[in-house]
């Protein structure tokens, strides 16, 4: 026997409805009609709110499913039992989620009684504890994206200094240049050349680097999710053993100048994060991390 309980925001009142023994078919319906887009929307609109969008199954053990929902980018599944409990996100985007698992799947396995043997249950809480505990709505979540990422603003100065560059060349070409002038006008374009050659160097690495990446941060739990097009890994901050930030501008924040952020976990893994993919200083900050500092007038990877 398993049942149902749904939670909404009203305007003056939020409500709980029961809904009672439901059958896998009856609660995959009522998970489709939920509407989530207009609960998500109140809930933003919201200084304080005492509960989220959320769908509660229960079985006949006390075991329970909670689907929470606190914006449009992922659901959040938390699992528990009289030993612990497990909390999941399940991103909107495939390089986060590439298994494509959404919470029907979820409620799947709750209702066929396989769901501890694909989610790994943290045993952390008594049984005693457990039953009567309150689940915490989850904490906000930091998400940024290569795709979404205002990359082009890296390129501003070296577009003007190659535009210049180029009416220079065309005015050399229709006046050309006196012989005695040759050389200077040589070493002016070598100047220009080595000015925005050296940044649409580092825009195409940082580039090839973080190409389709999503970072993820945990604001309160600190916890890490970064996916690329080579795959997936997830961390603690208590899993980070050494990080540096390389920066080129006279101010690390210049939202001009190229920089990055070298993460390395105790496991031996590195990750980097350079400022076509996020706002370093917010990712410090958000992580609350003390990082070593070095400045660096070509800072290549």
């Amino acid at each position: 026997m398993i049942t149902l309980e749904i939670k909404k925001l009203h305007l003056f009142e939020d409500q709980i409805e029961s809904m009672g023994e439901v059958t896998l078919e009856e609660c995959i319906i009522a998970f489709h009609n939920f509407p989530w887009e207009d609960q998500i929307e109140e809930l933003t609109q919201r200084e304080w709110a005492s509960t989220v969008p959320s769908m509660i199954l229960t079985d006949e053990n006390l075991n329970r499913l909670s689907i929470y929902a606190n914006n449009l980018k992922s659901f959040q599944i938390i699992y528990e039992n009289d030993r612990g409990s497990a909390h999941l996100i399940l991103s909107n985007d495939i390089l986060l989620n590439p298994n494509g698992n959404g919470p029907e799947d979820y409620i799947d396995m709750f209702f066929n009684q396989n769901i501890e043997e694909v989610i790994e249950v943290d045993y952390d809480i008594s049984g005693e504890n457990a039953e009567e505990s309150e689940i915490e709505i989850p904490d906000e979540i930091l998400q940024y994206s290569f795709n979404d990422r205002r990359k082009w603003q890296y390129l501003r100065w070296p577009i003007i200094v190659l535009l210049a560059n180029l009416t220079f060349l065309m005015l050399f070409y229709v006046n050309p240049p006196q012989e005695s002038e040759l050389l200077f006008l040589l070493f002016l374009q070598m100047i220009a050349i080595l000015i925005w050659g050296g940044d649409l160097f580092l825009f195409v690495t940082y580039s090839i680097q973080n190409f389709n990446a999503v970072l993820m941060i945990g604001n309160e739990t600190k916890k890490v999710m970064y996916s690329d097009r080579y795959g997936q890994l997830i961390f603690g901050r208590d899993q980070i053993a050494d990080c540096l930030i390389i920066y080129s501008g006279k101010e690390f924040q210049n939202e001009k100048s190229f920089n990055y952020l070298r993460i390395k976990l105790k496991s031996g893994k590195t990750i980097t994060i350079t400022c076509l993919l996020a706002d370093l200083g917010e990712v410090q900050n958000a992580l609350k991390i003390n990082c070593n500092w070095r400045h660096s007038y070509f800072p290549s990877l």
